[in-house]
């Protein structure tokens, strides 16, 4: 476990900088890496003010299984009174799936592919900015 989280540590360090560089970067961003894949199953997204916001991942491996089927969990990693929400956009069309508002406590959630193709774009927000999109793919 130790080797995943070191691994997980290091693959996502690149992304919190982007992402804490580019917090308030408009919707039409483009997809900056993937969620469902092997080497990035975890996204942490950090304000300009380099908070930890929030944090989002897979409920399990096999949420990566091509049955269309998005398992994730979002967390709210910051007491402050503020929520996070995960923003999908998915078949032209934009849908929040999840709000997570209980610091430390991961929400479970379904995103189910809209057009049959197992693609979607998804950033983390919160009442400061969202985070860049994600392409989360094979699902």
């Amino acid at each position: 476990m130790y080797s995943r989280f070191s691994h997980v540590c290091k693959s996502f360090s690149a992304m919190v900088l982007v992402a804490t560089l580019l917090v308030m970067t408009p919707v039409a961003t483009p997809p900056a890496a993937a969620i469902c894949t092997p080497n990035a199953d975890r996204m942490i997204f950090t304000s300009p003010d380099n908070v930890r916001r929030a944090v989002e991942q897979t409920q399990y491996p096999s949420t990566c299984d091509g049955d269309k089927r998005y398992y994730g969990e979002l967390q709210d990693s910051i007491t402050d009174g503020s929520c996070v929400w995960a923003v999908y956009l998915d078949g032209g069309q934009y849908s929040t799936d999840v709000v997570a508002c209980t610091t430390g406590v991961f929400k479970h959630y379904t995103h189910w592919d809209q057009n049959n193709n197992t693609v979607s774009f998804v950033q983390l927000c919160w009442n400061g900015g969202c985070s860049p999109q994600i392409s989360n793919h094979s699902y």
